[in-house]
């Protein structure tokens, strides 16, 4: 028994000695300098322990970061083959448009850990560089022209939510916003005031996803309304045409189709999409691929 007692002892001094004889950093946060962002990761590789401490970083500064999966497509003799792979990949609005440094790293075990720094001033130029080039062009144009107000809140009703959060890290950390949040504040005002005018009806084909209600409660819920207006929006869905193959066990599924949206008559956005499934089963992959598709015409990235 005394032997028993004795061997757990030593293995309970040899995991805390091991943890004690880290740096601190990898269990408590490096409070960020003056000019730099620090954040520690952990992984069993180097680079798994580096896209850890970017995506703790991501999570502080409120970025995305989301899981893709990855399809290659190849016609050969007439016939599509898929392949696929799911991974985390760091997207454009998570951490890959400015540059950081790895400061420190040590080995555990199997368990690389990092500590990682990022030049706060880089970071900012970077968000501002992103909001100027992709926020600005929606939003500085004439609000009296109402097709053009009309596609362009549609397209930043998608991405607004994205862009608020490189707003709201600007000025949490006192960097100046007005350039993007004053056109930005009356594009919206003005964009509000002609959906209040502004009828929808939704046009599906076969619709065989089932996405025509989910369309009508979209709109409705961003302030259109169905009936008679002033002014009339249609959205026609076209597609989406389905293509299947099987790989092994897996089976996928590739959908592909446009939304198109006429103002009073008038083309003014032509959205195409894609969207790609696969799954152990068909009918799971049938159902994986409906939510996706639900996702992207409904929900904002």
């Amino acid at each position: 028994m005394f032997k028993h007692l004795w061997i757990v002892a030593l293995l309970l001094v040899t995991q805390f000695g091991c943890s004690a004889s880290l740096p601190s950093w990898v269990h408590h946060p490096v409070k960020d300098s003056h000019r730099v962002f620090y954040s520690s990761g952990s992984g069993p590789s180097l680079h798994a322990a580096q896209q850890d401490a970017l995506n703790n970083l991501a999570s502080r500064l409120i970025v995305n970061l989301e899981n893709e999966t990855r399809t290659q497509i190849n016609k050969i003799d007439d016939k599509v083959n898929y392949g696929y792979q799911s991974d985390s990949q760091f997207k454009t609005e998570a951490l890959d448009f400015f540059k950081i440094e790895v400061e420190k790293s040590v080995q555990d075990g199997a368990t690389h850990h990092v500590l990682i720094a990022a030049d706060k001033q880089q970071v900012f130029a970077a968000v501002i560089d992103k909001l100027e080039r992709h926020l600005l062009p929606l939003v500085q144009i004439d609000l009296t022209q109402r097709k053009p107000l009309l596609a362009n809140g549609i397209k930043l009703e998608k991405i607004a939510p994205k862009y608020q959060k490189y707003l709201s890290l600007l000025k949490a950390y006192n960097q100046d916003a007005g350039f993007v949040e004053q056109p930005l504040t009356a594009m919206q005002r003005a964009y509000r005031q002609l959906k209040t005018q502004t009828a929808f009806e939704v046009v599906t084909g076969d619709d065989p996803f089932s996405l025509k209600a989910d369309l009508q409660r979209h709109f409705n819920a961003a302030g259109y309304f169905e009936g008679q207006g002033k002014h009339k929006l249609t959205i026609i869905l076209v597609g989406p045409e389905v293509q299947y193959s099987q790989q092994n066990q897996y089976h996928g599924l590739l959908a592909s189709g446009q939304m198109i949206f006429n103002f009073d008559g008038e083309l003014i956005l032509d959205v195409p999409f894609k969207q790609f499934s696969y799954a152990l089963t068909k009918a799971q992959a049938a159902s994986e691929l409906q939510t996706q598709l639900r996702q992207f015409l409904t929900t904002a990235e």
